[in-house]
């Protein structure tokens, strides 16, 4: 039988193994593309931008954001710290997307384009 300090450091090194964008998007049952997607737009997991080209994401902060979604009917929004983060001015974000950040929605600048 494993003693409790075996198991407590067998889950330290799980929880804080790094995936990378191929293994993270598989453990949360998502696109790799939505991962980018979330990476450039904000909402998703926290990521560690390793070089300009290496993105890696730690299980525990994979497991945090998952949890951070969860909700007991479909009525209820998540609770997530970054609802409002790429929200200027507390825009509304649910009229469409956002271009830049700006909190000018597309559907907005098409419209007025016409």
């Amino acid at each position: 039988m494993q003693s409790e300090l075996t198991i407590e450091v067998e889950n330290t090194v799980y929880l804080d193994q790094l995936l990378n964008e191929t293994e993270a998007a598989e453990f949360l049952c998502y696109s790799v593309r939505a991962l980018q997607n979330w990476r450039v737009r904000g909402g998703g997991p926290d990521f560690i931008k390793v070089s300009a080209r290496s993105i890696r994401y730690c299980r525990r902060d994979l497991i945090a954001w998952r949890d951070s979604h969860r909700v007991s009917s479909t009525s209820q929004r998540p609770n997530t710290a970054q609802d409002n983060k790429f929200c200027p001015g507390g825009v509304d974000r649910t009229d469409g997307d956002f271009e830049g950040g700006r909190g000018e929605s597309l559907l907005r600048r098409n419209r007025n384009r016409a």
